[in-house]
């Protein structure tokens, strides 16, 4: 059996179209149930069963999977979000998971500097700080001066408390310097 090593979130990911969180689609006419995706922390447990190089059980890296191929070709075929396991040597769906709320782009880093323009979350600190995709973030951004939410609504974390939403192309500016621990994107 070969190393299983890649996880591709969702067809429509592999299509090229973003997916973003929201209610479960009936999919029962077809077998396909859908479950809640799962929180960041999830990333976390991949890596570490990952971590030794060693062959993985796909359904150890996707509980609730399954590996029968017929409905592994059923979900990845339907278009519904879902996540698969991809054998990397051959290219071949082994498990698939249909998914409710799956965010195909995880908040990631933009950079150097960064463009509201172009959608991208953007703080000005003691640099231009610019993030992309959906979801939360956690870090330590110092002397944060303004932001902007770019082409989703979004809030930062400062002082111990997530503020409140703002609504998407909106640039909010701070009456004094604070260290943003977080951010969110929808």
């Amino acid at each position: 059996m070969r190393k299983l090593i890649s996880i591709i979130g969702g067809l429509a990911l592999v299509a090229g179209t973003g997916i973003s969180a929201g209610p479960a689609v009936a999919a029962s006419d077809d077998g396909i149930q859908q479950t809640e995706s799962s929180p960041v922390s999830e990333s976390n447990r991949v890596d570490e069963l990952l971590e030794s190089g060693e062959e993985v059980d796909p359904l150890e890296l996707v509980p609730g999977a399954t590996t029968d191929p017929d409905q592994v070709k059923k979900i990845d075929e339907s278009g519904v979000p879902a996540t698969v396991v991809v054998d990397p040597d051959d290219g071949k769906v082994v498990a698939a998971k249909g998914e409710s709320g799956i965010s195909a782009h995880k908040i990631s880093i933009v950079g150097p500097g960064c463009s509201a323009a172009s959608g991208f979350f953007c703080m000005r600190g003691a640099n231009y700080y610019g993030f992309k995709g959906t979801g939360t973030k956690t870090g330590k951004w110092k002397s944060i001066r303004w932001y902007h939410t770019g082409n989703k609504q979004g809030t930062v974390k400062y002082n111990g408390k997530w503020q409140t939403w703002s609504p998407k192309n909106r640039a909010v500016q701070l009456t004094k310097k604070v260290t943003v621990t977080g951010l969110k994107r929808q």
